[in-house]
C-alpha cells in the first residue's frame, strides 16, 4: 500500500498501515523511506511528549478497547526503528526511540501480559548500557557562535558604560538564578527598568503538574521552601555559591527591588495586557528571561534588541527538555553546556549569541552536573548583555532546526548515573579546576563592585 504522511494529530493506526510501516522499515530494497521516518518521528514525539500521561491521552485518542494494542505496536515500531535510525552515529541504537518505547510500555495495562515487548525493551536497554560502559565518545558537533570565556570578566567594567537597559522576567520571587543575575547586573550599573514576576495561579500549578508530574513537588520544596540549588549534591559551582561570593543578602526579588528602587510586579502571564502596556512605556533594550514559561511574540516585540534566554543545552542540536541528559545518552560528552540565544516564536529556535561547554568529568552525578551548569548561567547571561551593548556579541541564525527532545524515562536516567557520569579518576582535579575558575571570575565582580 502507499504509505500516507502522518496526520497532524496521532489517532488510532489501523492494522494494515501498521504492517505496511513495519514492512517498509525493515525492507532492504532501495525505496524512499522518507514517509516512514516521518511516522517514526511522529510516534516518538507523541509517546515522549505525553510521558507519564500517555495512558490517559491514549484512552481518549484510541478508546479503551484499542489502547493496549496501539501502544504495543508503537513500542515495537520504535524499537525496530531505533536500530536503524540514520542519525545514531556510533551508537548501536537511537536512545530517543528507545525512550519513546519505554514510555509506551509503561503506559500499558498492568493486568495484561506484555512479555514479548518487555523482553525486547530489556535487551535494548542492556545494549545501550553495555555501549556506555565502554565510555565511547562520539565526535563533537561544532559549536555555534562564540564560546564564553570567563576571563572576559576582566572587560565587564569597561563594557558597563554601553550596557543596554533590561527588564527581568522572573519565575518566582525566590529564584536563586534571578537574584544572582539581579545582583550581577546591579554590580555593573546596568539599568534595570523592572522585574516581572510570574504568579503561582491554579492554572499555572495545574499546567506545570501536567508537564512535570510529581517532579514539581521536589522543585517546589527545594526552590521555594528550602531556597536551595536545583539539586542537593554539593558543588563548588552553583547559584547559591554566586550569592555567597558576591554578598547578595536579599532572599527575594521584591526586597531587592524595594531596596534598589526598581519596579517589580506580579502577573499571571507574561503576555497580559498590563504587561504589554507597561513594556510599551519602558522602551527597554533587552529582556532577560530567567524562567516562568513561554514568552509570546507580542511580548518579545516590545524590546529593541530582543529577549535573551539561557538554554541548558547546546543549540541548535539539543532543543527542548532534559537536554543535559540527552547528549550524555548519545555519547556527545563535548556537547554539554548552555546556550545564550534570543527567544522567538519557536521553541529554542532563536538566533544564537554564545555558548559555554562544561567538562562532565568534573561531576560525580547528574544533579551535580546540572548545578554546575546552573551556576555558570547567570555569568553567561551577564556577559551576553554586556557583549551585546559593546558590539562584541551578535546573534547568528540557527543553521538547521534539529530534533526536539522530551523528558528522559527513569530507566535511561539510571544508565546515566551508573555508567556515564562518575569518573573518580578524573573528577577531583577537574572539579577543583572548575571551582577555581568560577571563584576567580566572581572575585573580579567583587573587585569591580568595590571600585
Amino acid at each position: 500500500m502507499n504509505i500516507p504522511p502522518p496526520p497532524a494529530k496521532i489517532l488510532a493506526i489501523d492494522t494494515q498501515l501498521q504492517k505496511a510501516l513495519m514492512k517498509a522499515l525493515g525492507s532492504n530494497e532501495k525505496i524512499d523511506k522518507t514517509k516512514v521516518w516521518e511516522w517514526v518521528e511522529k510516534v516518538r514525539r507523541f509517546t515522549s511528549f505525553y510521558g507519564h500521561r500517555l495512558r490517559s491521552i491514549s484512552n481518549n485518542r484510541f478508546g479503551n478497547q484499542k489502547v493496549d494494542s496501539q501502544l504495543v505496536w508503537m513500542a515495537d515500531f520504535m524499537l525496530s526503528s531505533a536500530y536503524l535510525h540514520p542519525d545514531r552515529g556510533a551508537l548501536p541504537l537511537d536512545p530517543l526511540l528507545l525512550n519513546g518505547s519505554l514510555f509506551a510500555y509503561s503506559a500499558l495495562s498492568k493486568s495484561l501480559n506484555h512479555q514479548d515487548v518487555f523482553t525486547k525493551i530489556a535487551l535494548a536497554v542492556q545494549t545501550l548500557k553495555e555501549f556506555h560502559s565502554q565510555r565511547i565518545q562520539q565526535p563533537i558537533m561544532p559549536p555555534m557562535g562564540p564560546s564564553f570565556n570567563p576571563k572576559q570578566a576582566n572587560i565587564w567594567g569597561e563594557e558597563a558604560s554601553t550596557a543596554p537597559s533590561v527588564v527581568i522576567f522572573c519565575p518566582n520571587p525566590y529564584s536563586l538564578y534571578t537574584l544572582a543575575l539581579l545582583q550581577l547586573m546591579h554590580s555593573y550599573g546596568v539599568e534595570i527598568k523592572g522585574i516581572i514576576v510570574r504568579k503561582f495561579t491554579p492554572q499555572r500549578i495545574w499546567a506545570e503538574f501536567q508537564r512535570d508530574s510529581w517532579r514539581i513537588v521536589k522543585k517546589v520544596i527545594r526552590k521555594l521552601i528550602l531556597r536551595q540549588d536545583e539539586n542537593p549534591e554539593p558543588t563548588l559551582v552553583s547559584n547559591k555559591r554566586i550569592l555567597q561570593e558576591i554578598h547578595q543578602t536579599h532572599n527575594n526579588v521584591y526586597k531587592f527591588a524595594e531596596d534598589h528602587q526598581i519596579n517589580a510586579f506580579a502577573v499571571a502571564r507574561y503576555d497580559q495586557e498590563v504587561v504589554l502596556k507597561w513594556l510599551s512605556q519602558q522602551n527597554a533594550d533587552v529582556g532577560c528571561f530567567t524562567g516562568g514559561g513561554m514568552v509570546s511574540p507580542a511580548t518579545l516585540a516590545k524590546f529593541n534588541l530582543g529577549v535573551i534566554n539561557i538554554h541548558m543545552g547546546h543549540l541548535p542540536y539539543y532543543r527542548g527538555m532534559d537536554v543535559v541528559q540527552w547528549p550524555l545518552l548519545e555519547g556527545r560528552f563535548d556537547n554539554i553546556g548552555a546556550t545564550a540565544h534570543f527567544m522567538n516564536e519557536g521553541l529554542d529556535t532563536g538566533p544564537v549569541l554564545q555558548q559555554i561547554s562544561i567538562d562532565v568529568r568534573a561531576c560525580s552525578s547528574l544533579g551535580a552536573l546540572r548545578n554546575i551548569i546552573g551556576g555558570w548561567i547567570p555569568l553567561l547571561h551577564l556577559d551576553t548583555v554586556l557583549g551585546l551593548g559593546s558590539g562584541r556579541i551578535s546573534g547568528q541564525k540557527q543553521r538547521k532546526i534539529y530534533r526536539l527532545y522530551y523528558y528522559v524515562h527513569d530507566t535511561l536516567v539510571d544508565i546515566i548515573g551508573d555508567t556515564i557520569i562518575d569518573r573518580p579518576d578524573l573528577r577531583q582535579v577537574n572539579e577543583t579546576n572548575t571551582g577555581k575558575l568560577f571563584v576567580e571570575t566572581l572575585s573580579i565582580v567583587v573587585s569591580d563592585q568595590a571600585s
